[in-house]
């Protein structure tokens, strides 16, 4: 159905003289409860793709670390937001330069028990964030988890 069409049925329902006089029905208008289910679905939209984004708070599983993630011109980066670890520093950017290939996000990872940053992998998988990372050590995998810690 086209904006015009649920923006005409929304504004017909004003108490508005105006509006009402400005509105007459189109032959191919659908009825006033298309149009509700019309505008249900597409605000629901958002919500829907904010669920798939990558972008929001992660929990680390350790220290009840949390770090906010976000995208800015295709650049992927987290910081840290809320931690148990008193020693811990609140702002700290622990994902860097993350750029997306395909549907693998490759980056740098900065590990602050450690002190060093390391060559990261991010694959998110719904509500999970599956980050692959390397070491001198070897490969490790951990799993962050959206929402509350």
């Amino acid at each position: 159905m086209a904006r015009a069409h649920v923006l005409a049925i929304l504004v017909c329902g004003t108490v508005s003289f105006q509006a009402q006089a400005a509105c007459k029905p189109s032959v191919d208008a659908p009825p006033p409860a298309a149009a509700a289910v019309e505008s249900k679905t597409a605000a629901a939209a958002p919500v829907a793709a904010q669920a798939a984004s990558i972008e929001g708070r992660w929990c680390t599983g350790k220290d009840d670390a949390v770090i906010e993630v976000s995208v800015s011109g295709g650049t992927l980066s987290g910081k840290l937001v809320a931690t148990s670890e008193k020693r811990a520093k609140l702002g700290t950017t622990i994902l860097r330069d993350f750029k997306k290939e395909g549907t693998v996000w490759k980056g740098t990872l900065y590990a602050p028990r450690r002190s060093k940053n390391l060559p990261a992998e991010l694959t998110q998988q719904g509500d999970a964030l599956h980050i692959t990372v390397q070491s001198p050590l070897g490969e490790k995998s951990v799993e962050w988890t959206r929402g509350g810690c």
